[in-house]
């Protein structure tokens, strides 16, 4: 008989002990992106200034010379100087008036006027003060309220934007709206409402000349425009100066929206930094007023003495006699626009 082997006992399997379930890891928070400053051309901390910009925390500016030989805006050779101006507040884009001084016709050297002012870059204003008409406001205060139906008007608000009115389009309510932060004269408007260029202009002295030019591009995005002129003939060929047409053709090439003609001719000038900009020397002539930028930590000012109030009409003529005489009428200056309010196309 046959013996049974026994069954073996089965070989027991281990029971796994049992690992601790592991703690939950935090998601990690993700990095904030920075956000953008929305004028990334301010800095803070110390400024800085270069031989051709300056930048702080409330004023930012860009000088740079373009010489053109491409004919484009002119017949001639062009030269002309463009500050690109980035500004915190729009109070910071100022106007002065020699020796504050808005009263009479008082007349001095460019440079004077804005070093006096601690500007680190200036150019030469509309001579408003020479006319008996013409709303003005400076620095938001209302200097005179009797407008010039015959000359068209730029304004500066105070939420940075600028706009440009036809002669006689100006509404009366300027002078008492408290968003004005500039009412400037002299002319024409440069371009249409959608920024386009003009072909005609509210000023009979359209030929080539030195030209002094506000822009806008964008809410408290401005530029100053310097077009050298009157050097070009058979010895020297450097800069013939633009005519209206090609001045508006010009800003309209550099993106601007509005653009807005100061006083020119010999009187048209820049300064940056402690110097003249303009590169002839029989220029600038004298200058009744400015605007301007400062440096940072420039405290405000007026620019006139305080009580003085606005003018009305013909009350210029009660003051006292330009002792300089009067420099847009004497005939030296050809970028005066004349009485004549028709549209010249010349």
């Amino acid at each position: 008989m046959a013996t049974l082997a026994p069954t073996p006992e089965p070989t027991p399997v281990p029971t796994p002990e049992p690992t601790d379930t592991p703690e939950p890891t935090d998601t990690p928070e993700p990095t904030p992106t920075p956000t953008p400053s929305p004028t990334p051309q301010l800095i803070d901390g110390t400024p800085i200034l270069t031989e051709t910009s300056y930048q702080s925390s409330d004023v930012a500016v860009f000088l740079s010379t373009v010489s053109d030989d491409s004919r484009t805006f002119s017949e001639y050779g062009l030269v002309y100087h463009i500050a690109d101006i980035y500004v915190k507040d729009v109070t910071m884009l100022r106007a002065a008036f020699y020796n504050d001084d808005w009263q009479h016709k008082y007349i001095a050297p460019m440079p004077e006027i804005a070093a006096g002012k601690n500007a680190v870059l200036a150019i030469s204003g509309d001579y408003i003060r020479h006319r008996d008409k013409g709303i003005c406001v400076r620095n938001g205060e209302l200097l005179r309220k009797s407008a010039d139906g015959k000359r068209d008007v730029g304004v500066i608000y105070r939420d940075g934007t600028m706009e440009t009115f036809e002669a006689g389009k100006a509404p009366k309510s300027l002078v008492e709206d408290p968003n004005v932060w500039h009412v400037i004269g002299f002319g024409p408007a440069l371009l249409t409402e959608d920024g386009k260029a003009k072909t005609s202009f509210h000023t009979q002295v359209a030929g080539y000349n030195p030209r002094a030019v506000i822009g806008y591009y964008e809410p408290n995005h401005f530029c100053f425009i310097l077009v050298e002129g009157r050097q070009w003939d058979k010895k020297i060929k450097y800069s013939e100066g633009l005519t209206m047409k090609g001045l508006s053709a010009l800003c309209e090439s550099l993106g601007l929206k509005q653009a807005f003609n100061l006083d020119g001719g010999a009187t048209a000038s820049m300064y940056f930094d402690g110097r003249v900009v303009n590169n002839n020397p029989n220029y600038p002539r004298e200058v009744h007023d400015i605007f301007y930028l400062a440096y940072s930590d420039t405290p405000a000012a007026s620019p006139v003495p305080d009580g003085t109030e606005p003018l009305e009409g013909n009350a210029a003529n009660a003051q006292s006699p330009d002792p300089a005489g009067p420099a847009e009428e004497s005939g030296t200056n050809d970028n005066v626009p004349q009485d004549n309010p028709e549209a010249e196309n010349a």
